[in-house]
């Protein structure tokens, strides 16, 4: 990510090729924050959560990956508490965060390569 104007593309499962999917994925543009977390729901669908105001265009004719902020109020009541100064993932909530700056990742278990 080197600015504004990049395009980071959110691809739930494994994606090894070079082509933009054409179906089922979230694109962000104008990001003004480096982080954005994907929580993944009990019924298999992939929340992306992106915090500021970016950019987005979501493509899921499946619906197996949607915006966590299109719902807010309902996800932060199944997913997140407070801990007395954060609002944390709640225990047993799969998740994992991602700074796109610095291109590196974490879950509960901690850094992922």
């Amino acid at each position: 990510m080197n600015g504004k104007d990049d395009e980071i593309y959110f691809i739930p499962g494994k994606y090894t090729g070079e082509e933009i999917p054409s179906d089922d994925y979230v694109t962000v543009t104008n990001l003004d924050r480096d982080f954005a977390s994907a929580v993944f729901s009990k019924n298999n669908v992939v929340l992306i959560r992106i915090d500021g105001n970016p950019k987005v265009i979501q493509r899921s004719s499946r619906e197996v990956i949607k915006l966590y902020n299109d719902d807010l109020a309902n996800n932060d009541s199944l997913y997140t508490c407070f801990d007395g100064r954060d609002s944390v993932y709640k225990k047993g909530v799969h998740f994992i965060n991602m700074n796109l700056k610095e291109n590196y990742a974490w879950n509960s278990e901690g850094k992922l390569k």
